[in-house]
């Protein structure tokens, strides 16, 4: 069967007018690419939220997006974390990975490693990989977390297998640090 995407939104609509969780967030991802509809932010904050308020977790990290971006609502970080939180707290490894983010970098929170470490462990060992890079980098600066080079590895190692190429860089300078004779 062909791509259609009028005919996804309309099934998708349908979904999300009868409450559907899932097709109030399938039909906020349409109006945030524009695929099959113009493109929407306001609209697609809308049916994030609708998803969101019930609890779903993708709408919830959806959300969060949006107001971290400052997409079809006005930027802001506090926001961002609530939703973050509200999903990463059902296990939604992409909100775990954010809300580790926010906390590493202060943003929205106040500035807490173990925190930092915390939520972005969480995500990395469900395979998030950019929570994975993070983690090779909190291990590799002892950030957080003691200073441990082979734990740097084996997350950057696991994030690059994922296709992470900026993991790959850092692997690979890991790896002329700890070469014998190089400087720390």
């Amino acid at each position: 069967m062909p791509r259609d995407d009028a005919e996804a939104v309309k099934w998708f609509r349908k979904a999300a007018e009868q409450g559907n969780e899932d097709g109030q967030v399938g039909l906020g991802m349409m109006y945030t690419l524009g695929q099959g509809v113009p493109r929407d932010d306001a609209e697609a904050v809308k049916w994030f939220r609708k998803a969101a308020e019930k609890g779903n977790q993708e709408g919830q990290f959806k959300l969060g997006m949006m107001y971290w971006q400052g997409q079809g609502v006005p930027r802001d970080d506090a926001e961002a974390v609530k939703w973050f939180r509200k999903a990463a707290e059902q296990g939604n490894k992409e909100g775990q990975s954010m809300l580790g983010t926010m906390y590493f970098k202060g943003t929205g929170v106040p500035r807490d490693d173990a925190e930092a470490e915390k939520w972005t462990s969480k995500a990395a060992e469900q395979g998030q990989k950019y929570a994975q890079r993070h983690l090779g980098l909190m291990y590799q600066v002892g950030l957080g977390v003691p200073r441990n080079f082979i734990a740097a590895y084996t997350w950057y190692s696991l994030s690059a297998a994922s296709g992470d190429e900026e993991a790959r860089t850092l692997l690979d300078a890991l790896r002329e640090l700890n070469k014998p004779g190089a400087k720390s």
